[in-house]
């Protein structure tokens, strides 16, 4: 049953002083602009840099009247936008322009000068010293207005140069969409964001044609949730600001029930207004678990950079692309039953624009097939107590404290104070597995042939903890007639070694001595892990060493699906069979004898993505 509307109401703040970490300060990790903007050597501007900030050390004048006949004319091609619609910004009639003119983007509108979302330098267009030009960005519905405005550098002032101009999102329409599985056999929840407040219908059918007639199709409820700057542990998170914490509207959610197994839907949703918006689309319902086959995709650490116009870089819309040409491609039998995002989702780090951006550009594939996600240190890592009363103040996963920092880790603050609250409210409705687990941070379900197994590595497993207990637990109920394969994920990997990176080098060998053990006595199959900006493909493992097929863990890290690949990496270790620093993501196929394994690799300089690896894992010997 999913509860009633809900909502993490913080009660106090914890003081901090926000300093980028080392792994962000260094470049590794660059925290894009709004706009995604690169300097002149084509290199991302980091948003928390001197030069996204630049404009804010100059003061502004007094707002113009908006009468002057002086002033310029700005306009733009959309007055209304959906989400990731393209609009062409132009202006002319400029005045003495200068090659410091900008044009500022806020959302909301009507904010202070200095809060703007980003900034487009006017001689981004070839055109600007003619006092004209035009430039195309992309936008997207965060159910607020955007405004733009024209500044020029007038006795050390910035001052407004043209009218301001405004483009409005329609706060209703059901954007980020996704299914997840409820853990039912004939069940199904779909997820969507928009405005709080609205009246929506979810309709759905396995004839696209009667869903014109809403009297003949399933009908379903929603429900709600939200949550707030003031619920997160530390800045720059729960600031809130332009770049920083917005406005998240409202996360929808709705049970589609009595689904035939294996079978196509059609389905629309929309708020219940004539003329409204309708998103569409269609989905496979889940397998029964009779079935002799299971195949799902996996990654991890996705981020996202993408290309809609002035930049050009591969990563994640490139990665998301090939994996939409494939979900799509696929039919019968071979349709994927799950995509597993193994933690390091929007790299928002306290950045609400970019939970945003990574909801679009998700949609693309977790609008057919169900998204299961994992956390990750860019999750969920912190240094800072929850908000809260008295000593005892635990964060969304029940932890207390600063959350899990052993002495022998690298966790440290990298969710810059999100502590997980946006990835717990907007994945809150992972499966439920036998085994009752720990919301998004760690769960269980089954699939045909298959047992999952979702773990956190940014929290304690010991084997005094909790999450060792669970998973003991789970690992022991598992019926291994009904599913011979068990496959555990979780972020960090517990089988890679590369050089220079001697902080995860140490956390692997920490999760190998917790996890070995376990995962020899249950006879795990396979582990996928991220983190590690590369593919690795591991023997089957124990203790560091290899053992033969069919007896011990075959490790996988598939770290690959946008974020900044390692630079050169070198894998020394013994138990390293494959690696490669490319972009791609893996295909898994589940049968009654063997499990397959694709590493599909991802070249912008390809025209079509190539399998770069590949296993077979046999089923484990008595």
């Amino acid at each position: 049953m999913l509860p009633s509307v809900w909502s993490l109401v913080g009660l106090g703040l914890v003081a901090t002083t926000f300093l980028l970490s080392a792994d962000f300060a260094g470049g590794h990790h660059i925290v894009p602009t709004f706009l995604h903007r690169r300097d002149g050597e084509g290199r991302l501007i980091h948003v928390e840099s001197a030069q996204f900030k630049e404009q804010k050390g100059i003061p502004f004048a007094q707002r113009p009247s908006m009468l002057s006949t002086s002033l310029g004319l700005l306009n733009t091609s959309n007055s209304s936008i959906f989400d990731g619609d393209d609009v062409t910004i132009s202006w002319r009639n400029v005045t003495d322009p200068d090659i410091t003119d900008w044009i500022a983007l806020y959302c909301p509108m009507d904010t202070t000068d200095d809060d703007y979302l980003d900034v487009i330098p006017v001689n981004s267009s070839e055109t600007w010293k003619t006092g004209a030009g035009n430039i195309t960005i992309k936008l997207f519905n965060m159910r607020q207005t955007y405004e733009l405005r024209y500044y020029q550098i007038r006795n050390g002032k910035h001052v407004e140069a043209t009218n301001r101009i405004q483009i409005t999102a329609d706060g209703d329409e059901a954007c980020h969409t996704r299914f997840i599985f409820t853990g039912e056999p004939n069940g199904i929840i779909y997820t969507w964001e928009a405005a709080c407040g609205g009246e929506y219908e979810l309709i759905y059918s396995t004839d696209s044609e009667l869903l014109r007639d809403v009297q003949e199709v399933n009908r379903t409820q929603f429900q709600t949730r939200i949550y707030h700057a003031s619920d997160m542990c530390g800045k720059p998170a729960n600031i809130t600001s332009a770049i920083y914490f917005r406005d998240t509207g409202c996360i929808y959610s709705a049970i589609m029930d009595n689904l035939k197994p294996g079978t196509k839907y059609h389905y629309r949703v929309g708020v219940r207004r004539p003329g409204a918006r309708r998103t569409r689309g269609h989905f496979t319902s889940p397998r029964a678990l009779s079935h002799n086959r299971t195949r799902f995709i996996a990654y991890g650490d996705m981020g996202v950079q993408f290309e809609p116009h002035y930049w050009k870089r591969p990563g994640a819309s490139m990665i998301v692309d090939a994996l939409t040409q494939d979900v799509l491609a696929q039919r019968g039998d071979a349709v994927y039953d799950a995509i597993c995002h193994i933690g390091d989702l929007s790299y928002a780090v306290g950045h609400g624009y970019l939970w945003e951006q990574w909801g679009w550009l998700m949609t693309k594939v977790a609008s057919y097939v169900p998204y299961i996600v994992g956390v990750g240190n860019h999750e969920y890592d912190h240094i800072n107590p929850a908000p809260g009363k008295g000593e005892r103040t635990v964060d969304v996963s029940n932890t207390t404290g600063s959350g899990y920092h052993p002495e022998w880790g690298n966790l440290a603050d990298d969710s810059h104070g999100e502590c997980g609250v946006p990835t717990f409210n907007r994945f809150f409705y992972m499966p439920r597995g036998e085994v009752p687990g720990n919301s998004v941070f760690w769960y269980s379900f089954d699939r045909p042939l298959v047992r999952f197994i979702m773990l956190s590595t940014e929290h304690d497993l010991s084997n005094t903890s909790l999450q060792y207990a669970w998973l003991e637990k789970v690992l022991k109920s598992t019926n291994r007639s009904a599913s011979p394969w068990v496959i555990v994920m979780g972020h960090r990997p517990a089988y890679s070694e590369e050089t220079l990176k001697d902080g995860d080098n140490k956390v692997a060998e920490n999760l190998r001595n917790e996890l070995d053990d376990l995962f020899l006595k249950y006879r795990v199959n396979l582990m996928l892990t991220g983190h590690v900006h590369s593919y690795q493909r591991s023997c089957p493992g124990y203790r560091g060493g290899c053992r033969p097929d069919g007896t011990a863990t075959v490790h996988l890290v598939i770290g690959t699906a946008g974020a900044t690949l390692d630079a050169n990496p070198n894998f020394p270790a013994d138990f390293t069979m494959k690696g490669f620093a490319n972009f791609g993501y893996c295909r898994v196929d589940c049968n009654t004898t063997h499990i397959h394994v694709d590493w599909v690799t991802v070249d912008k300089s390809k025209p079509t993505p190539g399998v770069a690896d590949s296993v077979d894992i046999p089923l484990w010997k008595n």
